[in-house]
């Protein structure tokens, strides 16, 4: 506390400290995560969590099965804004408390340097990325047509998946 400070302003100070964190980066396939401090969980009680998305950051609505501490960022999630909301419910499953994080301060993202392939794909119709998988590095293919996602070893394709991303009507 600053010298000089009300016992109220020290009170204040100590309840802006206690907040739920949200941490990860709002890029597709990473993490986010909500950490809601002890300090604001009665004791015997479960944290139950929901995120929610919103495209413009105003009109909010929940992420069906989403309702744990981490959410899996997914393909639905792109151009959003998420944040957690958690509570505290005791044994009789009544909420005790109840609050949420702040929502990220960037949409989700495809890739950390999307920007400009993705403008060469608007541009040209395609663009290519090297992405890492859980089996190693693979190469992500954007185009008009599609997305394709291969994974080599050597000179030897070990797996490819192709899927339309939009379908014309």
């Amino acid at each position: 506390a600053v010298e000089g400070e009300s016992e109220e302003a020290e009170e204040a100070e100590d309840e802006e400290e206690d907040v739920a964190e949200l941490s990860g980066v709002s890029q597709l396939g990473s993490q986010l995560s909500v950490d809601v401090p002890v300090s604001l969980q009665p004791e015997g009680t479960q944290l139950e969590y929901q995120w929610h998305r919103s495209p413009d950051g105003e009109s909010w609505s929940a992420v069906e099965g989403a309702s744990h501490a981490h959410h899996l960022l997914n393909a639905n999630d792109v151009g959003c804004f998420l944040f957690a909301e958690w509570r505290c419910a005791d044994d009789a499953n009544e909420i005790v408390c109840e609050g949420s994080s702040e929502a990220t301060t960037t949409a989700v993202r495809l890739l950390a340097e999307d920007r400009e392939a993705l403008k060469t794909l608007a541009l040209e119709g395609e663009a290519q990325f090297s992405v890492t998988t859980r089996e190693g590095p693979a190469t992500l293919r954007i185009s008009r047509d599609g997305a394709r996602l291969a994974y080599r070893f050597g000179g030897t394709t070990l797996f490819e998946l192709q899927r339309q991303l939009l379908a014309a009507h």
